[in-house]
């Protein structure tokens, strides 16, 4: 299992929508994919579920990364969201 480190909560817009978030970093370190340890940032939503909205990163060659664009099949209210 990965160490993870909590940064912050801040509210991040996606094309999903806006959301409460935590700012997560998985602790790695520097080597042959990652430019600088700790580069990884995660946000998941500030709810139960947890789910990820974002990722960035930088590697060797540049800098990476994935935002929630839509989701579907969620039972009930994503309770994170901010309507």
């Amino acid at each position: 299992m990965l160490p993870v480190k909590i940064i912050k909560r801040e509210v991040v817009q996606v094309t999903a929508g806006k959301f409460n978030t935590i700012l997560l970093q998985p602790i790695v370190n520097a080597g042959s994919l990652f430019k600088f340890k700790n580069t990884i940032n995660v946000w998941v939503t500030d709810d139960d579920r947890k789910i990820p909205i974002k990722v960035a990163t930088s590697i060797f060659i540049g800098e990476v990364g994935a935002e929630l664009y839509r989701y579907s099949g969620v039972r009930g209210k994503v309770g994170a969201k901010i309507e």
